[in-house]
């Protein structure tokens, strides 16, 4: 399905009278991204609430999917999140390290790992990408982003991903 949003072969239902987990700021709409789900089940025990967006450009294929999700300190979000799609979908480490981010009307040092795979017969779409940022919030919190997208709409990313760490906190 993520291949397919990041294609633009489907499209999102927009979720808006869902309530939102606690430790989450999940606005319906936010730098023309739509809130197309949230929720405080997921398959792993541990992460305790969830938010998606979904962001559409132009064309079919740029596209963008971003899911928050909260856990508690010391989960390890990689493993959960990113080890599968390495594993099992051909996905390789491209980029990690720390960086500063601005969270929540302050500056929080955050861990990004970029993982990337070929793409093959999905027209300008050459690579897809998953970039997932972890955020420890202190409280025995933590706190991720993970953006999926295309080496087309990786330019549509940054407002979103900026506008909704900024609602966090």
């Amino acid at each position: 399905m993520a291949v397919a949003m990041l294609a633009g072969l489907a499209g999102p239902v927009v979720a808006q009278n869902e309530p939102v987990p606690d430790g989450l700021s999940c606005p319906v709409e936010i730098a023309g991204g739509e809130r197309i789900a949230v929720g405080e089940v997921t398959r792993n025990p541990d992460v305790t609430g969830y938010c998606i967006y979904y962001l559409v450009g132009e064309t079919d294929f740029e596209a963008v999917t971003m899911t928050l999700r909260t856990a508690p300190a010391g989960f390890d979000w990689r493993a959960a999140y990113q080890a599968p799609k390495i594993e099992r979908g051909g996905m390789e480490l491209v980029e990690e390290g720390t960086r500063a981010m601005p969270f929540g009307g302050d500056q929080q040092v955050a861990e990004v790992a970029t993982i990337k795979v070929a793409e093959k017969d999905l027209g300008p779409i050459s690579e897809s990408f998953s970039t997932l940022w972890v955020f420890d919030l202190g409280n025995g919190r933590s706190l991720s982003l993970e953006e999926e997208y295309n080496n087309v709409s990786e330019p549509m990313r940054a407002a979103l991903r900026e506008a909704l760490l900024e609602t966090q906190g």
